[in-house]
């Protein structure tokens, strides 16, 4: 069996899945934008379901090494959870074609995508537990349950971000990620690592030399929000 020939198939079918989704493509479909025979397929794959979850596990793999290299440049858990959830979905949308999703497809996708996301949904959960773990012993955030939290967490984001990019809304992933996070710490963060911010924040500000007639970042409104 050529590596290459396996690499092929799976460019071609990446392409055809995104072209027409997984429930109309066939194998015949594959085969045509691969330019090889029908069996030769056979060879390297079970069949189609095979072929698709071999794409999106390889796509987690790869999206795994990703966050992986920005959590370790991340220098306290609360840059590293966003971090975690903004280089997550920056890759997400950076690929959502290749799912073609849209309202009426997610419901036929959903078995077979969480089938192939198995992995990664395990290596997420371990991620975000550990990241909430290492809060928890600096006295950044306060002692909850960390399984719970983590679930919540992972949760909260899926509801939020997802349904926003398949109902093909226009926003900026970033500054979403950055609000609802403020959100979130407002209830997790230690009072002890909330003074510590903010006093942070006041002396980068007096640094820039910002005045008090200056309009303020979104994240010091949110700390304005949380002292009243």
């Amino acid at each position: 069996m050529s590596q290459d020939t396996r690499d092929r198939i799976l460019q071609a079918a990446t392409r055809v899945f995104g072209r027409f989704g997984y429930t109309k493509t066939n194998i015949e479909d594959i085969a045509r934008e691969a330019a090889i025979g029908k069996a030769t397929i056979y060879h390297y794959f079970k069949n189609k379901e095979d072929v698709f979850l071999t794409i999106i596990r390889n796509e987690a793999k790869s999206l795994e090494s990703r966050i992986d290299a920005a959590i370790e440049k991340a220098p306290t858990p609360r840059e590293k959870l966003k971090t975690f959830f903004l280089t997550q979905y920056k890759h997400l949308f950076e690929h959502v074609n290749f799912y073609n999703l849209t309202q009426e497809k997610l419901i036929g996708f959903h078995p077979i995508v969480f089938k192939g996301l198995d992995q990664f949904d395990e290596y997420r959960r371990k991620r975000i537990r550990g990241i909430v773990e290492e809060g928890i012993r600096r006295g950044d955030f306060k002692p909850f349950d960390v399984n719970l939290l983590a679930e919540m967490i992972i949760d909260l984001n899926k509801g939020v971000f997802f349904p926003l990019k398949i109902q093909q809304r226009d926003f900026d992933v970033e500054k979403h990620i950055e609000f609802l996070f403020e959100i979130i710490f407002s209830g997790i963060e230690a009072p002890q690592a909330t003074r510590k911010r903010r006093s942070t924040q006041s002396d980068s500000r007096r640094e820039r030399g910002v005045t008090a007639h200056e309009k303020p970042s979104k994240q010091e409104m949110v700390s304005e929000i949380e002292k009243k």
